[in-house]
């Protein structure tokens, strides 16, 4: 179950004690055309909860992400986690910005921090956590540098780097 691995992803982050949990894919859309990289971030404030909503259907794998409708909003739970996320969010979102910056600079295309989609393991997480989208596979310029020795090296760099800058502020 896709929904159940994502959460055990950000358990065992929180068990663990990680200050920093970045998880690394390469997207994949309808459209051929698009490529480059992006971060997502967690952000649950209302205008991006309704944002959500209305997006929900653009996005085929519901195993990844938690819908509006399923979440208690008068939970504790959910009180915990947006008390996380107040917290969480600016450094959060730092980090999201230099990981984009950094893989614009090794060619890939920017397409910005990302918010609005209440991913699966950003939710569960008890510490700092962005997705970084690293390009699209159904781009075929974005899926040869993704899959070449240079831009796996520069792709790891680039991420790498982003994570000394974290710790260093």
């Amino acid at each position: 179950n896709q929904n159940t691995d994502n959460r055990m992803r950000a358990e065992f982050a929180n068990s663990k004690g990680a200050d920093l949990t970045v998880g690394i894919h390469a997207n994949a859309l309808n459209n051929t055309a698009v490529h480059g990289c992006e971060a997502w971030v967690l952000s649950l404030d209302d205008a991006l909860m309704a944002q959500n909503d209305s997006r929900a259907n653009l996005f085929a794998d519901d195993g990844d992400a938690l819908n509006i409708e399923d979440l208690d909003t008068k939970s504790m739970g959910f009180i915990k986690v947006l008390t996380r996320q107040l917290d969480n969010e600016p450094r959060n979102r730092m980090f999201a910005q230099q990981c984009c910056d950094n893989l614009q600079k090794v060619g890939l295309g920017n397409l910005g921090i990302k918010t609005g989609k209440i991913w699966t393991m950003l939710y569960y997480l008890e510490g700092h956590g962005v997705l970084v989208e690293i390009g699209y596979m159904t781009n075929s310029k974005d899926l040869a540098y993704i899959t070449s020795e240079r831009g796996k090296k520069e792709i790891a760099t680039a991420i790498a780097d982003a994570i000394m800058s974290f710790f260093q502020s």
